[in-house]
């Protein structure tokens, strides 16, 4: 299998998140966050897993968190990069660490 960027359009990520919601349940939840109201929390390993099934690649790991990585990390897709959501943030932007790049608050 070749992974090729440009075949990840934002359709083509919308249906593998669709398809990764639809197995969500609490015994593929990591076990810390059964019950959690977000259906995308505690997936974040399955889901990844699951991905390098249709893209190749690898599961990453970056401060507890899985996501998909392209084959050479040079691409990555993270289709649970909402359980953490909660509310608006209104505090000023605080850059992760050394490696993310500075950002600004949309208008």
């Amino acid at each position: 299998m070749t992974f090729d960027p440009s075949d990840i359009t934002q359709d083509k990520l919308q249906e593998y998140r669709d398809a990764a919601s639809k197995a969500w349940a609490e015994d593929t939840r990591h076990p810390d966050l059964q019950g959690h109201p977000q259906p995308s929390a505690g997936q974040c390993f399955v889901t990844s897993k699951w991905l390098t099934s249709k893209l190749g690649g690898n599961v990453a790991l970056k401060k507890g968190h899985y996501f998909w990585a392209s084959p050479g990390n040079t691409h990555i897709i993270d289709l649970t990069g909402d359980q953490n959501a909660t509310a608006p943030v209104t505090s000023p932007p605080v850059m992760q660490d050394a490696e993310d790049e500075p950002y600004e608050r949309p208008p």
